[in-house]
């Protein structure tokens, strides 16, 4: 009895002593793994750079709209280990150049007209936001959804009081009137009006347009332009040296509007995280960002009267026509954005007849 109580001893006492030696190891292991699961960050699909290139349309937006897309695409790196956005800023220069070089990046924010729909990936529509009637479909091709719109801007009549002695009506800038009195104002060394020909043929105004720089040097009666313009002239008048202004809606028509889109030789992989930055960039959050640099949002505003607070000078007065903006599509204006300006340039001398033709193709309601 005595030999078998000392072997069941010793058997408790190898097994108590096993149990002092593993039994720190094991929890020991399992704690590690339970830091490894709660520390580390699901697998990712992709690892590694994303490129994004920012080619702006209209300048006044060019830093300020680069520099909101690289911090939204940091907000969204920092959620997702190993996947970095690198967001470059450059002229349609600068962007001519690098594709002669055959450099590519897998995201452009290109203004509208700018390039052709073959270069791009088909994107699909249930993985973005909606957007305001009729604002989405500019990016379409043959029904196919090319290019998300994300900012736009405008246009405006702008009148310099200074030469004109007094500030105009609304009757007064119709086309008829405002042909009239440019036609007696124009001189041989003089133009009254000044600007964007493709507006001022839209409104239906027939004679001759000057370049905008007489109108901003304060040498012209009018001039159709961008709400840029009429910042610019603001600005000098708080120090000084411009001159008085007024400034009048004249169609909802604009060009001035940003697309994203996605390069059609995508890898695959980064297609998740991309659709995250073309959703973030339609959010209210980031919306709301744009209409604090004074250009129009794309989405429906959740308070039309909070949103119209944001705005100041022109895009503040023009922001109700601007609701539902004339935007001709963005392929097509590429097919023929050289011939528009002959175009309206012969609707300007009164033969408006093919001017008309292409505006249809444009899918723009004339005026």
């Amino acid at each position: 009895m005595r030999g078998a109580k000392a072997i069941r001893c010793t058997v408790v006492s190898v097994l108590i002593i096993a149990y002092l030696i593993f039994t720190p190891h094991l929890i020991l292991r399992g704690i590690e793994n339970g830091r490894k699961s709660y520390f580390e960050k699901p697998e990712e699909k992709f690892r590694g750079i994303i490129n994004v290139w920012h080619i702006a349309g209209f300048k006044a937006y060019s830093g300020a709209v680069g520099n909101l897309i690289s911090a939204r695409a940091s907000l969204i790196s920092d959620k997702h280990f190993g996947v970095y956005f690198r967001v470059t800023s450059m002229t349609e220069k600068e962007y001519d150049e690098r594709i002669a070089r055959g450099e590519q990046a897998d995201v452009y924010s290109y203004p509208l007209g700018f390039e052709y729909s073959d270069r791009l990936l088909p994107l699909d529509t249930e993985k973005l936001p909606v957007l305001r009637d009729g604002i989405l479909q500019t990016g379409e091709d043959d029904g196919i959804l090319y290019a998300v719109p994300y900012m736009y801007s405008g246009y405006c009549l702008v009148v310099n009081c200074s030469l004109l002695k007094e500030q105009p009506t609304d009757e007064s800038i119709s086309p008829e009137i405002l042909t009239e009195k440019c036609k007696r104002l124009t001189t041989d060394k003089h133009t009254a009006l000044c600007g964007n020909e493709l507006c001022a043929a839209l409104y239906g105004f027939t004679g001759r347009v000057g370049q905008i720089d007489t109108f901003r040097s304060g040498y012209a009666e009018y001039a159709f332009t961008d709400f840029r313009t009429v910042g610019d002239i603001d600005r000098k008048n708080a120090q000084g040296k411009g001159f008085p202004i007024a400034y009048y809606p004249v169609s909802a028509y604009t060009d001035l509007v940003q697309y994203l889109c996605i390069n059609k030789n995508i890898d695959e992989r980064k297609l998740d995280y991309i659709y995250m930055l073309i959703s973030d960039m339609l959010t209210e959050t980031v919306q709301n960002k744009i209409a604090d640099m004074g250009a129009y949002t794309v989405t429906e505003p959740s308070d039309l009267s909070e949103l119209t607070k944001r705005y100041t000078s022109a895009p503040a007065d023009m922001l109700t026509l601007y609701l539902k903006p004339e935007i001709p599509n963005t392929f097509a204006y590429r097919r023929c954005r050289d011939s528009l300006t002959d175009e309206a340039r012969l609707a300007l001398a009164g033969d408006e007849n093919a001017f008309r033709e292409r505006l249809s193709e444009l899918k723009i309601n004339c005026p």
